[in-house]
């Protein structure tokens, strides 16, 4: 018996682009905020009060560990979002629940004494953040037409070091706080900026009544975590290419073990050093990622940003690497955060462009995403290895050789076409 073929066409509701943007750089502000200001500096200071003799070890096994939780929280929250049919939106839904989870698990690692407990629930803060990182990521394809995501994608992809840059300074401003407090307020700034984010957002409820249907028949392509590779290669380039330029830059993720072990800063002066640091790597990358991404849409390339980002970031680690003093650590970061912000400007505009199935949006996203977010583990987990190895030189050599494989990776994903494609509604289509 034949089967009946129908298609169902249903129009999304756009965001105005303007309160959709405002939307997006509120929600991923506060969110990489209570993410990333953890691993860069909160777990070190907890672990010199805690475990002072262990910071090393016992920093690069948790992060480690909550590497996995980040790399299943992506495909896991973008099945989850792409198939919620709650009226509050199916994106909306799973940033609020993400972001309130992940910063209550935060918050509750500033009142244990135990690195089990800290081990434990920095994995659930990992897990349920990269749930709300998959929701964000899939509006950019969903919400936005192609024209304008190099612009959008310059100030998202500012928003990874921008957050954990103010985290770190509302901590130094706290002074002589109490390290719970600081957790606390860190974790707060989180739900206050997602309840802002998700009112501006505007989130239909697309999933039709016959999605069931298609999934029974489609089972074995649409439950797949990861598209084949052999049908959407270029998707695996994309993901390569984010994976070893995140591994490259997640250098950052180290620098304050780094200031304590390499030149025996107390945790006070590691605190200013290490936000002086961010805030330096901030400000050039600002620079090169709103520049990049408004050049990227102009010129309708991409690749060669992705390119020189690998070039500049290898150069940075070698003046980190040999640096004998914290000013030329500082020269360092200021190279990163230009050679960064250089692939952050078309990061998120050419991942949206290849993915493989409109239905599958956050998943595959979300797949995309954990790699990358995984190095930020990675590294710490790798590091005290290769520190053992061949000392700084050896660490930052290896993350050189990750960002040219980078930009080798780039080169089979196809440019984009020389002209822009008319700005129609989103739709989504189901076939069964």
């Amino acid at each position: 018996m034949d089967e009946k073929k129908s298609t169902v066409s249903l129009a999304l509701r756009k965001t105005p682009f303007k309160r959709l943007t405002a939307s997006i750089l509120i929600g991923e502000f506060g969110l990489y905020l209570v993410l990333l200001t953890p691993v860069q500096l909160l777990i070190t200071l907890k672990l010199t009060e805690i475990a002072p003799k262990s910071i090393s070890t016992d920093f690069g096994i948790i992060s480690g560990i909550g590497a996995l939780f980040a790399m299943a929280g992506g495909p896991i929250g973008g099945i989850l979002s792409d198939r919620t049919k709650l009226k509050f939106g199916r994106r909306r839904t799973w940033i609020a629940i993400g972001i309130i989870v992940g910063s209550i698990s935060v918050f509750t690692i500033g009142l244990t004494s135990s690195v089990l407990l800290m081990g434990i629930l920095w994995c659930l803060a990992q897990l349920f953040f990269n749930f709300s990182i998959a929701a964000f990521s899939a509006l950019l394809p969903e919400q936005v037409d192609e024209g304008k995501r190099g612009s959008i994608s310059g100030f998202m992809g500012l928003l990874i070091p921008f957050g954990p840059v103010i985290g770190m300074g509302v901590v130094s401003l706290m002074g002589a706080a109490t390290l719970w407090i600081k957790f606390l307020v860190i974790s707060l700034i989180g739900i206050i900026t997602m309840f802002i984010s998700i009112i501006l957002l505007i989130d239909d409820n697309i999933i039709p009544s016959k999605r069931k249907q298609v999934i029974i028949k489609k089972g074995m392509q649409i439950s797949k975590i990861y598209p084949s590779p052999r049908k959407y290669p270029i998707y695996t380039w994309g993901l390569l290419t984010k994976f070893f330029q995140s591994l490259c830059t997640a250098a950052i993720v180290y620098n304050s073990v780094m200031l304590v072990e390499r030149f025996h800063y107390s945790s006070e002066q590691t605190a200013t050093k290490t936000t002086l640091l961010s805030v330096t790597m901030m400000l050039f990358m600002a620079i090169s990622a709103i520049g990049g991404g408004i050049i990227s849409d102009k010129i309708r390339k991409q690749k060669p940003f992705v390119i020189a980002s690998a070039i500049i970031c290898g150069v940075a680690l070698g003046i980190i690497a040999f640096a004998p003093t914290f000013t030329f650590v500082l020269l360092g970061m200021a190279c990163i955060g230009f050679g960064s912000g250089m692939y952050s400007a078309v990061d998120q505009a050419l991942m949206s462009r290849i993915l493989p199935v409109k239905e599958d949006y956050a998943k595959d996203l979300g797949v995309v995403n954990a790699f990358g977010s995984s190095t930020q583990s990675i590294v710490p987990l790798i590091a005290p290895s290769l520190i053992s190895l061949g000392s700084w030189p050896m660490l930052y050599g290896v993350l050189s050789i990750a960002g040219a494989i980078s930009a080798a990776c780039v080169v089979p994903i196809p440019e984009l076409s020389s002209k822009a494609p008319p700005s129609n509604q989103s739709k989504i289509e189901l076939t069964s």
